[in-house]
């Protein structure tokens, strides 16, 4: 695989990228699986964090768990 293709793999892999749809931004999950779409929602997240007790406990401690910048925050964890 060259790396721009790589490059490019890697950054579907559980990116999660914000939408503007009439006025209003909608947190993605792309899967790298079948390329499929997801919005992220309050529970689509703590599904994706089940397997991680500490960012779940954190993520559910969070003042507003729906903004981008605590749903990207949560991507980066998960892409590590």
């Amino acid at each position: 695989m060259p790396n721009s293709e790589a490059a490019v793999a890697g950054m579907l892999g559980g990116l999660i990228g914000a939408a503007i749809v009439a006025e209003k931004r909608y947190a993605y999950l792309i899967s790298t699986v079948d390329g499929k779409l997801t919005i992220v929602k309050k529970k689509t997240m703590k599904e994706i964090l089940s397997d991680r007790q500490d960012s779940l406990l954190e993520y559910g401690n969070e003042e507003d768990p729906k903004s981008a910048d605590v749903l990207l925050k949560y991507a980066k964890v998960m892409n590590n």
